[in-house]
Formats: C-alpha cells, sequence, structure tokens
C-alpha cells in the first residue's frame, strides 16, 4: 500500500511537468510509496511531452471528455494509498507542503478533509477557505483581498465550511464511501464533498497554513471550453447547503456561524477594505445578515429539538 495517491486531471503537459516537479519537493516520502494518477484530457501529440519516467508509481488514464467529479471519481476507485491528495495541474505546491499536511492530518481526530494557502505569483491570497452566503453560495473569503502571509491566516489552522478542489487532502478511509457528485457540469463538486463528509462522519475540514502552494486559477479556465459557472451548478450546491444547515447536526449550524463569527472578527481586527472591488464584495456587505439567519436557525433547530424532533 503507497503511504499517498496523488490524483491530478490534466490536459496541458506543460502545466502537468511543472506539478510534478513541484512534488519531488514538497514531500520527503519515498517515491516507491507515492503513487500519482493522472486522468489526461489533452491531444496525443502534448501526451508525449509529459515527464513519465519522474515517479516510479506514475499511472495516466486516457479519459474523454473532461469531466471533473467523474475523471476524479474514476481516480479515487483506483487509489491505492493510505492518503488521497487532490490538486489542480496549474499547482506548484511550496516545498515540504504535503509532509506539513499530513502530519497535521495525523495529529488531530477532528480531520476529515483538509485544505490550504494558495496564492497568486505575486503573493496575494487566492484560497484560504470557503463559507456560504445568504444565498447558499459559496465563496473564497479574503480572496484578493490580503497577501498570503496576512496575520489572519499566517501560521493558522482552523475549522471552515469547505475548501477548494484544487488542493485537497483526505485519507482512503473516509472518502472511500463518497464521490464527487457528477451531476455537476462547471463547479461545485468539490464543495459538495466537503458537505457529505462533515454530515456523514461527523469529521470537520479544515484549512493549514503549511499546506500551501501557487494557484493561478485563471491558467486552466483560459484554455478550457464553457468554464462559466453554470446556473445549474449554483442551484445544485444551493439546495445542497440548504439540505446541510436543516439536516445536519445542530453542532454543524453552529459550526458555520462560528465561522462566520470569525471572519467578520477578522475583518474587524484587520481593518480589512470590504469597498475593495473583488469578486466576493457583495457578499462581504451580507455578512451580519447572513449571521443573524444562522443565529435564527440554531434557535429554531433547539427548539424543535426540544419540544418536537428528537435530533
Amino acid at each position: 500500500m503507497y503511504k499517498i495517491s496523488i490524483l491530478v486531471i490534466s490536459r496541458t503537459s506543460v502545466l502537468l511537468n511543472e506539478l510534478l516537479n513541484s512534488i519531488l519537493h514538497a514531500s520527503k516520502i519515498d517515491k516507491s510509496y507515492i503513487e500519482i494518477l493522472c486522468s489526461w484530457n489533452g491531444s496525443n501529440q502534448d501526451y508525449l511531452s509529459i515527464q513519465k519516467n519522474i515517479y516510479p508509481n506514475f499511472d495516466i488514464q486516457i479519459i474523454e471528455p473532461y469531466h471533473f467529479a467523474s475523471n476524479m471519481n474514476l481516480l479515487i476507485s483506483r487509489a491505492k494509498g493510505e492518503y488521497i491528495l487532490l490538486v489542480n495541474d496549474d499547482v506548484l505546491l511550496d516545498p515540504g507542503s504535503i509532509d506539513k499536511a499530513i502530519e497535521f492530518f495525523e495529529t488531530s481526530s477532528e480531520v476529515g478533509l483538509l485544505g490550504g494557502n494558495l496564492r497568486d505569483r505575486r503573493g496575494t491570497l487566492m484560497h484560504c477557505g470557503l463559507l456560504f452566503n445568504i444565498f447558499h453560495l459559496p465563496y473564497h473569503f479574503l480572496e484578493g483581498l490580503v497577501n498570503h502571509d496576512n496575520e489572519i491566516v499566517f501560521s493558522k489552522n482552523y475549522k471552515i465550511s469547505a475548501v477548494t478542489g484544487a488542493l485537497m487532502l483526505t485519507k482512503t478511509e473516509i472518502i472511500k464511501d463518497l464521490r464527487f457528485n457528477p451531476k455537476y457540469k462547471i463547479c461545485g463538486e468539490d464543495i459538495e464533498l466537503c458537505l457529505d463528509i462533515r454530515e456523514k462522519f461527523n469529521l470537520s475540514i479544515f484549512y493549514t497554513y503549511g499546506f500551501s502552494g501557487i494557484h493561478e486559477s485563471e491558467t486552466t479556465r483560459k484554455i478550457t471550453e464553457d468554464q462559466n459557472s453554470s446556473l445549474k451548478d449554483k442551484f445544485l450546491i444551493s439546495t445542497r447547503y440548504l439540505r446541510f444547515i436543516l439536516r445536519s447536526s445542530i453542532d454543524n449550524l453552529i459550526d458555520e456561524y462560528k465561522f462566520n463569527k470569525m471572519i467578520l472578527y477578522a475583518y474587524s481586527e484587520n481593518n480589512i477594505d470590504l469597498s475593495v472591488k473583488s469578486r466576493n464584495y457583495k457578499w462581504n456587505m451580507m455578512f451580519w445578515i447572513f449571521i443573524y439567519y444562522l443565529k435564527i436557525l440554531i434557535l429554531l433547530r433547539k427548539a424543535l429539538r426540544m419540544f418536537f424532533l428528537p435530533y
């Protein structure tokens, strides 16, 4: 059995080769205990440029057409590692980042899935976790608002609603009975997986700073067709989150309230300018509405549990 299975979907040899080389420095685990499974969706000609000899256990599956959930589900079913790392081909992992993630995972029994700190090449923070807004839609909080080493996220570990599928670590024993929802066309299946793990296993999604890298998220989108979030995807994830906050344990609902209070406090204490134009701007301004919404739901759930329903 391998220590870790690294799963990646790619259609561009340049990006894939850069990722493979970054993995060399991201872990000190012996290569013989690392399995890399790749779903290749690119051209036959570009396939010839892949550096296939970097790792002895590097297996490329030729899968067409590209569909993140379906492609990744096939790779998960074939993975043989104790841990499973899901990573985008446009991510460059920082030295030691895989080892730090595994170390964190092994020190806490609460962890169900782990996400990390992603930045662009200028050092601007791109991802440190996801929250939901009043419309039950997810967003990357702090995206584009601070540097990746800002004190809000620097050297921090915290629970969060969800993390991006661009960089995820979990255990095979956790994910073996779960799969990405193939109904999503473009995005949202990674976030739903986080909710599934929290609801089914009562485990937490964590962010840890040491699990990090560079992610130019627009790189893949520019060369991949139809990379605009569909209305169907938004409907799927919003209804899934609504089911989560209504049907999941009340502890999970309380956690949602705490996550949002934590971030609101961080914005206030660190003088984050919410007037900065960014993709999550409109959701930031509605924080307080969502917090009270969650608080009301908690009170209602507690009342139902006390007087009517045993959950």
